[in-house]
C-alpha cells in the first residue's frame, strides 16, 4: 500500500451499538465519493458530551496509531455533532463554543447538522423509538 491513503475518523455523538450517525454518514459518503482503498472508521462518543474524554481520545489515537502501522498512511479526525442547541440556554451555547476552540485546537475539521443528523437526510424531525428504523431506512432508499 502507498502512504498516500488516508483514513477518515468520523467521532459521532451516537453509540456503537446504535450506529446511527455512522449509518447516515457512511451511506452518503459511498453514495457521492469513491472511497476506494482509503479507510472510514468512526469512533462512537455515546454522548456529545464526550467528545474531550479520555475513553473518546484513547479510540482515536488507537485508530491513527493502528493505521501508521499498517502502512496505509495519514488519519484525519472529523467531529460530528447535531445541532440541537437551545439558543435561550447559556449551557448549550458555552458548549458550542467549546467545541469550536477544542476542534481549533486539535486541527479536527468539524460539522454540524441542523438540528439533527435526521433533519439534514429527512428534512424533518426523528421520534426517539424511531431513530434506528429511520436510519436502516435512509440506507435502503439512497
Amino acid at each position: 500500500m502507498s502512504d498516500d491513503y488516508i483514513q477518515l475518523i468520523f467521532c459521532v455523538e451516537s453509540t456503537e451499538k446504535a450506529a446511527i450517525d455512522s449509518k447516515y454518514i457512511n451511506q452518503v459518503i459511498h453514495q457521492y465519493y469513491h472511497v476506494g482503498e482509503n479507510k472510514i472508521s468512526y469512533v462512537y462518543m455515546s454522548g456529545k458530551f464526550n467528545y474531550n474524554h479520555p475513553k473518546t481520545r484513547k479510540k482515536i489515537n488507537k485508530f491513527v496509531n493502528d493505521y501508521k502501522v499498517t502502512g496505509n498512511g495519514e488519519s484525519t479526525v472529523i467531529y460530528v455533532f447535531d445541532k440541537d442547541l437551545n439558543t435561550e440556554d447559556h449551557r448549550d451555547t458555552q458548549f458550542e463554543n467549546d467545541v469550536k476552540k477544542y476542534c481549533k485546537e486539535q486541527k479536527h475539521p468539524l460539522i454540524w447538522f441542523v438540528k439533527t443528523v435526521e433533519d439534514v437526510m429527512w428534512g424533518s424531525k426523528v421520534g426517539k423509538k424511531e431513530k434506528k428504523q429511520k436510519a436502516l431506512q435512509f440506507i435502503t432508499i439512497v
